[in-house]
């Protein structure tokens, strides 16, 4: 990633200076640095999401709440949509199928190997990577099991948590 920053314009020293509160955009090479800095923080919080980091990490991680997450999540996405069908407007095919998956990626906040499976509307993100985690990788996968298996491979990834407390704590609260 730091490399990555290097390629794109970020720099430390300026990185330092705004952390520490010293920045004060007044001229126009301060406003282009701004915008550059902002521009970079903003594709580290999506590449986040789509490498499917929980919101409550990200909400600490980058100092915003979680629907101003969810803003940029559905922002992006749909500014991917917009660039994929001018791709496809302009014959640009190839390009067209990257941003294509990159719109999905974007859309459900998942890694490539889920798209298929978030296309089942009731599968989000988190069942999504339980089932493929289980060996459910395809939407055809998922048709030729039996709801048996999939209930399984759903009840297996999520932690059992009862609403009853345990014998010892009824006698602890009674005493």
């Amino acid at each position: 990633m730091k490399r990555v920053a290097e390629l794109v314009g970020i720099e430390e020293g300026f990185l330092a200076r705004s952390v520490k509160g010293k920045i004060t955009a007044k001229t126009e090479k301060q406003h282009r640095q701004m915008a550059i800095h902002k521009r970079f923080f903003t594709s580290l919080a999506l590449l986040d999401l789509i490498s499917e980091v929980p919101l409550k990490d990200m909400t600490k991680k980058y100092g915003c709440s979680r629907g101003q997450l969810q803003s940029l999540q559905q922002s992006a996405a749909t500014y991917a949509g917009m660039v994929t069908v001018f791709c496809n407007r302009l014959g640009w095919h190839n390009m067209e199928l990257l941003l294509s998956q990159f719109q999905s990626r974007l859309t459900f906040g998942v890694h490539r190997e889920l798209c298929d499976l978030v296309r089942v509307s009731l599968l989000n993100a988190q069942r999504a990577r339980a089932l493929y985690n289980a060996g459910f990788v395809t939407v055809a996968d998922l048709a030729k099991a039996s709801p048996d298996e999939v209930a399984t491979a759903l009840k297996n990834s999520v932690p059992f948590k009862s609403v009853r407390r345990a014998v010892d704590e009824d006698e602890e609260s009674a005493e």
